[in-house]
């Protein structure tokens, strides 16, 4: 089957919207660990999808299913910020090690590597275990062992991981 310049650049619209922008997506989802971040840069992302999709691939009912499908995808990353409570969730029995052991006053030698995460510092405040994993002196990002209902650390950006854990 023969196919025209303008099938192939519909195609390609459709490889880039389906494959590369959902990976890009996630890496700098995990890479960035910020959900103001991961918003912006779904959206633009979005924006790249919508743009390709509806000038490429409008042409028939399939191509517009994926576009809603990815369109979706895209937004859910960036409301739910889903990569990165993934990789916590893998690596969550390491946290808890690491958290039990700062806690407990251990000597601990930093950085340390939990999965794809570098911890940097650690910190303990009353009932409350930082793991910072950026040392912006603007303000820190880390991971938040606590027992609180919600953390004061970052007003703008807090993401609840779990029961006890946060990420601001």
């Amino acid at each position: 089957m023969i196919r025209t310049n303008e099938e192939v650049a519909g195609l390609r619209g459709l490889v880039w919207a389906t494959i590369v922008l959902p990976i890009l997506l996630v890496i700098a989802s995990l890479y960035w660990q910020s959900p103001t971040l991961t918003l912006l840069v779904s959206l633009f992302a979005a924006g790249l999808l919508a743009v390709s999709m509806l000038v490429n691939a409008m042409r028939s009912l399939r191509s517009m299913a994926v576009f809603v499908v990815f369109v979706s995808l895209l937004l859910a990353t960036a409301r739910t910020n889903w990569p990165l409570r993934v990789a916590f969730w893998f690596h969550k029995s390491a946290f808890q090690q690491l958290a039990s052991e700062v806690e407990a006053d251990k000597s601990i030698e930093y950085p340390v590597r939990l999965g794809i995460f570098q911890i940097l510092s650690a910190e303990v405040r009353s009932s409350e275990t930082f793991f910072a994993t950026d040392a912006n002196p603007r303000g820190r990002m880390g991971f938040l062992h606590t027992q609180s209902v919600e953390p004061l650390h970052n007003l703008w950006s807090s993401l609840r991981l779990d029961q006890n854990w946060w990420f601001v």
